[in-house]
C-alpha cells in the first residue's frame, strides 16, 4: 500500500453515483491522471468491495507554500510536491485518491483549489455515464439530529449501537424584518457539539421552526461522525451542494469509511439525494473547513 505525499492532512471530495457502465466511467477518470495504481482492495464484512486507486494530477500551478522532503518506502527521498518537466514547462504533481465501491466513486484531492480545476475536468469527461453527484441536506439532518445533536441509526445485527453525531457546524442567522444583528455567522468545533449548551440554543430554530417564526438559522456547512459502539469510525464536513472534507491519513481508511458514513445517512428518510450539478462549483463556504 503506497502512503500518498500529502497525507495527514483534509482532502477536498467528492462522491459520484454511475448510472451506466462503472469501468468506463473509472477509465475516463483515470485518463485525467497519470501514473495510477491500486493501493489496496477491502473487501468488508457486509460483502461491499472497495479499491482504491492512487494516482496524480500535474499543475502549472503550485499550491500550498512549503516544501518539504519525504522518504518513500523508509528508502527513497523525495521533494513534495513532485516536480516535472513537460513540454518545457515545469508541472507540479499532486495526489488523487478514487475510492470505487460499485457504481459509486469517491475521489479526493489534497487542495480545494486545485479539486476547482480537477472535478470540473472529471465531469466533463464523464459526460454521457449518467454522473450524478451524491448530497445531503444539512438542514433536514440539523432537525434529525435534533436538539442532542445525535441519533442512532438502525442496523441489521442488534448488537451493534450506530450512531450518527455533529462534530462541526457554520451558521447563518437571518430576521423575517430584514433586522441587521451583530451576529450574522457562527462557527463551531468538537467531538460532540450537541453536548454543548450553545449548539442546543443555536439550532433551536431549525428543529422547532414554529417556535421562532421571526429568526431563522441556516446551516452553511455540517460535520457528522459515525460511531459504533461508541467507538468513531468516519467522519467527514459537507455543504448543501455535496462537497466534502475529510482528514486522509496513510493507510487511508478514512477514505473507504466515506462510504459507511453515507450508507448510515441514507438510512435517515429524506436527507441524502443526488444532483447533476457539479458540487465544487456551487458552494465557497467549506473551502477553508476542516474534516
Amino acid at each position: 500500500m503506497n502512503t500518498p505525499d500529502f497525507s495527514d492532512r483534509t482532502y477536498t471530495a467528492e462522491v459520484l453515483a454511475i448510472n451506466k457502465n462503472s469501468e468506463v466511467a473509472l477509465k475516463a477518470i483515470l485518463r485525467q491522471s497519470q501514473d495510477p495504481t491500486i493501493d489496496f482492495h477491502v473487501e468488508e464484512s457486509s460483502g461491499r468491495k472497495i479499491k482504491i486507486h492512487h494516482a496524480y494530477i500535474s499543475s502549472e500551478v503550485r499550491f500550498g507554500r512549503s516544501t518539504r522532503i519525504v522518504n518513500i518506502e523508509g528508502k527513497k527521498q523525495v521533494e513534495i510536491p513532485r516536480r516535472q518537466t513537460y513540454r518545457g514547462k515545469e508541472m507540479f504533481l499532486y495526489d488523487v485518491l478514487i475510492a470505487e465501491s460499485g457504481k459509486h466513486f469517491a475521489l479526493a484531492v489534497p487542495f480545494h483549489e486545485l479539486a476547482e480545476t480537477f472535478f470540473v475536468q472529471v465531469d466533463r469527461a464523464l459526460v454521457g455515464n449518467g454522473v450524478k453527484y451524491e448530497k445531503i441536506d444539512i438542514r433536514k439532518l440539523v432537525k434529525r439530529l435534533g436538539i442532542e445533536g445525535a441519533t442512532e441509526i438502525p442496523d441489521k445485527d442488534p448488537e451493534n449501537i450506530i450512531s450518527l453525531c455533529a462534530t462541526r457546524c457554520h451558521l447563518a442567522y437571518n430576521y423575517a424584518d430584514g433586522r441587521v444583528e451583530n451576529l450574522k455567522q457562527i462557527q463551531m468545533t468538537g467531538a460532540n457539539i450537541g453536548q454543548s449548551a450553545e449548539y442546543k440554543s443555536l439550532i433551536a430554530s431549525i428543529v422547532k421552526p414554529n417556535a421562532y417564526p421571526d429568526f431563522e438559522v441556516t446551516p452553511i456547512v455540517l460535520g457528522v461522525a459515525l460511531c459504533v459502539n461508541g467507538v468513531k469510525k468516519s467522519s467527514a464536513t459537507t455543504d448543501q451542494h455535496g462537497n466534502f472534507k475529510l482528514w486522509i491519513a496513510p493507510g487511508l481508511r478514512r477514505l473507504t469509511r466515506l462510504f459507511d458514513l453515507l450508507k448510515a445517512i441514507e438510512k435517515i428518510e429524506e436527507v441524502a439525494s443526488t444532483t447533476s450539478n457539479v458540487p465544487i462549483l456551487l458552494s465557497k463556504t467549506i473551502r477553508n473547513a476542516g474534516g
